[in-house]
């Protein structure tokens, strides 16, 4: 019966759309996943971690503002760049435009974080929290 093949192809192509649009929304969820909540909160957080950073790392705010390619000064970007985002709550493009870069260079900086910065990211996070910068 032609009317039956016909509707079964429907329910096929229907089931099939919507599969497509699944793995649409999968692919793009990992692709760009949502940032956690803020760690912090405040109007002031931005300022607070660039001044908590720059203090751990021994440069100045300016510095980080900088195209300095110092390898402290760089890091110390890269790590405000990090904090930021994932406790600032500052998207990667607010960021990048807080700090004079492209959001691209905020996601290389994201991705540069490796495990052996954990205990002076937690420093930096304890400055912040406690509002602290010596």
């Amino acid at each position: 019966r032609p009317e039956l093949a016909v509707a079964a192809l429907a329910k096929l192509h229907i089931r099939l759309a919507a599969l497509e649009k699944r793995m649409f929304e999968l692919e793009r969820s990992t692709l760009n996943p949502q940032p956690p909540p803020p760690m912090f909160t405040g109007r002031d957080l931005p300022m607070r971690i660039l001044n908590a950073v720059a203090a751990h790392a021994q440069v100045s705010v300016d510095e980080i503002n900088s195209r300095s390619r110092i390898p402290r000064v760089a890091l110390a970007r890269r790590v405000a760049m990090f904090l930021l985002v994932t406790d600032g709550g500052l998207s990667r493009k607010e960021t990048g435009r807080m700090l004079g870069r492209d959001h691209s260079t905020v996601i290389y900086a994201i991705r540069s974080m490796t495990p052996s910065l954990e205990p002076d990211i937690e420093i930096i996070r304890r400055r912040v929290r406690e509002g602290t910068n010596a």
